[in-house]
């Protein structure tokens, strides 16, 4: 979602970033997730795929993160959270 913000909005830099404005940039990301929403709606029925899209989530969705953040204790409590290197998508805007 950032990147392709970035991308549409000749964004470079962190700096371009706090430029623009974080609630401005947030916006934008948050627009996007919408426009797509249609769009995974009519993907997923093609697919042929049960899918509750009247209650459905968004990662940008308050409820979600914190069950993300609920999880993530649970696990860093049992042990099983260890660190380590990956390659993860994230925004090299604000990096």
């Amino acid at each position: 979602v950032e990147y392709e913000v970035e991308q549409a909005l000749g964004l470079k830099s962190r700096e371009d970033i706090l430029a623009m404005g974080i609630p401005r940039f947030n916006a934008a990301c948050r627009a996007i997730v919408l426009k797509y929403a249609s769009e995974w709606r009519r993907v997923v029925r093609r697919l042929a795929r049960w899918v509750d899209m009247d209650n459905g989530y968004r990662t940008m969705d308050v409820g979600y993160m914190e069950s993300v953040w609920w999880v993530f204790k649970t696990l860093y409590d049992k042990g099983l959270v260890y660190r380590g290197f990956k390659v993860m998508p994230f925004s090299t805007g604000c990096a």
